[in-house]
């Protein structure tokens, strides 16, 4: 390992921890897992970061792997900027049509079909109501009827394709206007459909701006998003049954982030934005 002498740890997501690592001749990032039983995962995740290979969005390179005791960690290169998120929330509304077209344009828009998608969407399902079950939200009517509906949905129409799995406004990064995209996921299905709903998630719902929510900033410039987000959805002839697929995604996606959350906001978050989905049904 290398000898550091500034170590700077940054919120990672349930699995693994995200720090910064600085000496006097190097800078990375090292994500490194939180428990032996994650190191699958994060292999996983190293893999598809070094794979993605695209000619307008970029990622941080991987530059070493290995194990601490027996803990997988892998490190990749320090690139500074700032989120999507944060500069959304200043930015005028071409700049922001301008970086949301360039990002979705990028996605493969592939229809394949995977035989199996049904039956895989079906058993993330039962296990996100299993981990739900427990939780004092459970019989709430919203969550209910959310689980009921995604019960009901027919994901054989979800296709196939290369995706980042986890592509909030949190996980691009804008530098020198040149954009990456940080923290691939090992999704439990690849697919356009997830990424699409990930960044609805931020856009539309405002899941990164929860907690700011009184920032007269930062609502019409997700709603100028939202424009330039539809519009493409539109030139790339997604039509109302695929969507209401991505919807229903989005609804399993709120549903999956329910057992891990105990705060108000969080919870009246959740809460609102299923109502706000079930609505536009």
């Amino acid at each position: 390992l290398l000898n550091m002498t500034d170590i700077i740890q940054l919120h990672g997501h349930s699995g693994c921890n995200i720090s910064i690592h600085r000496s006097a001749n190097d800078v990375f990032v090292r994500k490194s897992s939180n428990t032996v039983n994650y190191n699958d995962r994060l292999i996983k995740q190293r893999i598809k970061q070094a794979a993605y290979q695209n000619s307008s969005l970029f990622t941080p390179r991987v530059l070493r792997d290995g194990y601490q005791g027996d803990k997988y960690y892998f490190d990749m290169e320090y690139i500074k900027g700032e989120t999507l998120a944060h500069l959304i929330a200043g930015a005028p509304a071409n700049l922001i049509d301008y970086y949301i077209r360039k990002i979705v344009y990028s996605f493969n828009f592939d229809n394949k079909v995977n035989i199996a998608a049904q039956s895989i969407f079906l058993e993330k399902m039962k296990s996100t109501e299993e981990k739900i079950i427990e939780h004092e939200y459970y019989n709430h009517k919203t969550i209910k009827d959310a689980i009921r509906c995604c019960m009901n949905t027919d994901f054989s129409g979800v296709p196939t394709s290369e995706c980042h799995g986890d592509l909030t406004l949190e996980n691009i990064i804008i530098s020198n206007d040149t954009i990456y995209l940080i923290d691939f996921l090992d999704s439990f299905y690849d697919s356009w459909m997830i990424d699409v709903a990930k960044l609805m998630q931020d856009i539309v719902l405002g899941w990164s701006f929860r907690l700011s929510e009184n920032n007269s900033n930062i609502r019409p410039r997700l709603i100028a998003a939202q424009a330039s987000l539809s519009k493409i959805l539109n030139e790339q002839g997604i039509d109302d049954r695929q969507l209401q697929l991505i919807h229903n995604i989005l609804k399993l996606n709120l549903l999956r982030i329910l057992p891990y959350t105990s705060d108000t906001p969080t919870l009246k978050f959740i809460i609102r934005s299923l109502n706000f989905l079930q609505d536009r049904k």
